[in-house]
């Protein structure tokens, strides 16, 4: 199953429109939104790096809850621009039954 409800991103993992006020301009070194204060990447929560002796935080892709490295929720999820994996499937799945249902050969016309 691939999870499409996320969000479009750059070749730096940073999105190409603002998640929650849909904004398009950044400069290209932003890190938030200018209209609305939204991260513009989905960031991990971080972890502790004890050799860097600092904390580390990881990108993820639009889509991404949790972070593919720690394993920690992201951004995205913890604000609630992505809805939790288990109640998207079950929207993705709803869809696909509903598609399937549908016959365009049962249109009287």
């Amino acid at each position: 199953m691939i999870y499409k409800d996320g969000y479009p991103m750059d070749e730096n993992l940073r999105v190409t429109r603002c998640p929650l006020c849909e904004n398009e301009e950044f400069s290209k070194k932003a890190e938030y939104c200018r209209i609305c204060g939204t991260g513009l990447y989905n960031r991990c929560e971080g972890e502790w790096d004890r050799f860097a002796n600092d904390e580390v935080y990881h990108y993820n892709p639009g889509n991404a809850r949790y972070c593919e490295t720690c394993g920690k929720p992201t951004y995205f999820l913890t604000k609630g621009l992505l809805e939790p994996w288990d109640k998207a499937k079950e929207k993705m799945l709803c869809e696909e039954i509903e598609e399937a249902e549908f016959d365009e050969n049962d249109i009287p016309f």
